[in-house]
């Protein structure tokens, strides 16, 4: 029986790595935010921000 998963290129590799490096960022930099903000409303859109940053940099990292 044939193995029929598919490996990433090196170029997707390196797609896939940078992509990760940028979700990482705004995860952080929108869970910082939302730390700092006064505004309750601002900080419940930064929460749900940084949690779909979250998520598709954990889609991501499966992929590797």
């Amino acid at each position: 029986m044939e193995n029929s998963k598919s490996y990433p290129t090196t170029k997707e590799v390196s797609l896939i790595s940078d992509l990760l490096k940028l979700e990482e960022l705004l995860y952080k930099k929108a869970t910082l935010y939302s730390k700092i903000t006064m505004n309750e409303k601002l900080k419940n859109h930064l929460n749900a921000l940084a949690k779909n940053h979250r998520q598709r940099f954990l889609e991501l990292y499966s992929l590797l």
